[in-house]
């Protein structure tokens, strides 16, 4: 019995081991999902994937760090993809909508809330991307293969990488 406990613990140790070393080794980050799934109020659900990329619809931020470098990233505006379901808030955001609001969700359960309003250019300036790419190659594993890019955040923490999933809430008490 004694032998048995002793080899299953030596199993259960080397396994730990080769996960965690391979984890953190370097080019085998975690990537995130292929597709990312689309629904909530007001919305047809839909699968949204790489192929949805039509070259018509990608824009471009350019993006200065603090440190004084820039990027471009390029991907479609998050209401673009809002619209292929059937939701337009470009020029569209009044009434209820406006009690509405986008959660973002990453692989790795990163979570992040976005109003409606946010999105719509008759609030803001702000522009946000799914991005795909930067400085015109693939993003990196850990933050791909999709990423959302706030242009004008001082702070990157609205910053989703491995987006998995966006969906459209209604924050009223009437429903």
């Amino acid at each position: 019995m004694q032998k048995l406990f002793f080899w299953a613990f030596f199993l259960v140790t080397v396994l730990h081991i080769t996960l965690t070393t391979r984890a953190q080794a370097p080019g085998l980050a975690p990537t995130g999902p292929t597709s990312i799934r689309v629904e909530g109020e007001g919305l047809k659900s839909f699968t949204f994937s790489s192929s949805d990329f039509k070259p018509a619809m990608v824009q471009a931020i350019i993006r200065k760090e603090p440190d004084g470098s820039s990027h471009t990233f390029s991907g479609l505006a998050l209401s673009d993809i809002l619209t292929m379901g059937g939701l337009s808030v470009n020029g569209g955001v009044k009434g209820k909508l406006l009690s509405n609001y986008l959660l973002v969700e990453a692989a790795d359960g990163y979570q992040v809330v976005f109003a409606l309003a946010d999105l719509d250019s008759n609030f803001t300036g702000n522009r946000i991307i799914l991005a795909n790419m930067m400085d015109g190659k693939a993003l990196a594993a850990g933050k791909g293969p999709f990423q959302l890019i706030v242009q004008h955040d001082k702070n990157p923490g609205r910053w989703v990488k491995m987006v998995s999933a966006i969906t459209v809430r209604s924050a009223s008490r009437n429903q």
